[in-house]
């Protein structure tokens, strides 16, 4: 039991002896290379989600385009994979496309507004996005 009188006092703005190591393992974990299965008509490629660079929905299938060209059409939809990588820099930016922001080189305002991605690709921004991102390039910018 633990006198008051000798008890520690902890402050909100005071760091905690333990939240070091335990801050650290949390960032070793965030960093390791997630792969995210990809089931095709020929099998389940494992991709490196750092690797994908947009995916483009075509109704029930998606599209996955890699940074080194290669395309795979996926049995599942844009909404399915968008869960699976929320919080790893991948931002819905239109109705048929979900990019990684890690990959955008230039914005266009052409046909209401254009993303290029580093390796070739593109997808289109919707009007209804384009605050959320440019917040979310600002927030990678900085």
């Amino acid at each position: 039991m633990v006198d008051p009188a000798n008890a520690r006092k902890i402050t909100a703005g005071e760091p905690d002896r333990t939240s070091g190591p335990l801050r650290k393992r949390v960032h070793r974990l965030k960093r390791r290379r997630y792969r995210l299965p990809l089931p095709d008509q020929s099998g389940i490629l494992y991709a490196h989600v750092t690797e994908i660079t947009h995916l483009q929905s075509e109704g029930n299938y998606t599209t996955v385009h890699l940074f080194n060209g290669e395309r795979r059409m996926v049995c599942r939809s844009i909404g399915d994979l968008e869960c699976c990588l929320s919080g790893r820099g991948f931002l819905r930016v239109h109705q048929s496309y979900l990019v990684n922001l890690r990959y955008v080189t230039e914005y266009l305002r052409e046909g209401g507004g254009k993303i290029l991605l580093a390796g070739g690709g593109h997808a289109y921004l919707a009007r209804s996005r384009k605050r959320e991102f440019f917040a979310a390039m600002q927030d990678r910018s900085v």
